[in-house]
């Protein structure tokens, strides 16, 4: 049994004390707020909003201060340089970043983008852009349909013309994709052959401690939004090492050192990638989001969504007709979502009716069409844990998941 109390940080988010009977199990899609975070966003506004890096009064000097402490905090979380760190407004802006301002001028007609069947459509449509701008191939790992695990390919995959390997650490639909080391083996392949690492770390940040020094990637995108943050910003990690080899992405106030009516000289990195007025009151608030997760053990925070797929795989599997997409073994565990479907009632209908008794669940694509695709399925519906989840959240969602079964099926 987990060490960890979901009970007493349940305490701490204000939506269960405004929503008494919410049973919230959708924290893949958007994790709910702590009032820590909130009242950082809060404090912004009330007490020094004012633009950064511009004005020298006060408030200014306030608001450049907190929002650059944000940026220290975040990346020290992940074991980055400062300067490493660039805010955006999400995953998807990260990932669109990178195909623009960097993969743009480096895959070339006849290069290579490797991406894997199970990507989120912010880590496919991107890269499938480039390749039809830049007339070059996109490559993919094939998923195991039986294990629901990335297959290895043979050597001759990894030719000289892959330039990018971009990749989810988790999938949003899957969970673990990755069998043991896989992962790490595949950026060290990338590595020797010259070509560069995306990780998507949206799913798998959340719920890991991510080093990225360890791990040797060489761009990761994520979203505050699903791990206690605001929405409307995330982070795109560069490393050090490539910040003259990457364009800015916009152009515009801020980021300029110098300009004429003939040239430009940008800033230094990370100002360089972002013009104009960056979400001050956002990062800030990503900062106190991040104060709130350094006091969380991940390996007893790990145990216990764990714990929760356990109750709810033990229930699911009783029902008859029903199919669990991801590999059953590695969700139980080491687990924080659970995907499944009917053949006789859809994933929408368990959704909406689940909905009208207070529970909140995704159903759909996950937008995840091209897994959808190879895995033959067009809805599921997905349950996903965060720390304020609790065993009692799973036994709710099963009475009613037999109450609408019921429904349909009668």
């Amino acid at each position: 049994m987990s060490k960890f109390d979901a009970n007493f940080l349940k305490k701490d988010f204000p939506i269960f004390d405004n929503n008494k009977d919410l049973v919230y199990l959708d924290s893949a899609a958007t994790t709910q707020k702590p009032k820590q975070m909130i009242k950082a966003i809060v404090d912004f506004y009330e007490k020094y909003n004012s633009n950064v890096h511009r004005s020298i009064h006060e408030l200014g000097e306030s608001s450049t201060c907190f929002y650059e402490q944000a940026r220290e905090k975040i990346a020290k979380f992940f074991n980055a340089e400062p300067e490493e760190i660039i805010f955006t407004k999400g995953t998807t802006e990260s990932i669109n970043f990178v195909a623009d301002a960097w993969a743009k001028k480096n895959v070339l007609k006849g290069d290579s983008i490797v991406t894997t069947q199970v990507e989120h459509h912010a880590n496919f449509l991107p890269w499938m852009r480039i390749a039809k701008r830049n007339e070059a191939k996109l490559k993919y790992l094939e998923i195991d349909t039986n294990n629901y695990s990335v297959k290895d390919p043979d050597n001759s995959f990894w030719d000289s013309g892959v330039k990018l390997v971009a990749v989810s650490g988790n999938s949003n639909v899957l969970g673990d994709i990755w069998q043991k080391g896989q992962l790490e083996k595949i950026i060290d392949k990338a590595s020797s052959i010259g070509a560069k690492v995306l990780l998507d770390a949206s799913q798998l940040a959340p719920c890991k401690k991510i080093d990225v020094k360890k791990l040797k990637v060489d761009f990761m995108a994520l979203s505050a939004h699903k791990m206690l943050g605001p929405t409307g910003i995330g982070v795109l990690y560069i490393k050090k090492s490539l910040h003259n080899k990457v364009e800015p992405y916009q152009v515009g106030g801020s980021m300029v050192q110098a300009a004429s009516f003939h040239d430009v000289v940008w800033k230094n990195s990370p100002y360089k990638f972002e013009a104009g007025t960056p979400p001050i009151a956002q990062a800030i608030g990503f900062g106190a989001a991040i104060d709130y997760l350094n006091n969380i053990n991940f390996d007893d925070f790990s145990d216990h969504t764990t714990n929760l797929c356990n109750i709810l795989l033990d229930g699911l599997q009783k029902i008859s007709g029903i199919k669990i997409w991801g590999n059953v073994d590695k969700i139980r565990k080491d687990g924080h979502l659970v995907c499944f479907s009917l053949k006789d009632v859809h994933a929408h209908d368990i959704s909406g009716f689940l909905g009208n008794e207070n529970i909140s669940v995704r159903s759909g694509h996950h937008c995840a069409q091209p897994l959808a695709t190879v895995l033959r399925i067009n809805s599921s519906v997905r349950v996903s844990f965060y720390l304020y989840n609790t065993p009692k959240d799973v036994q709710i969602f099963l009475e009613k998941l037999d109450k609408t079964i019921k429904f349909f099926r009668n």
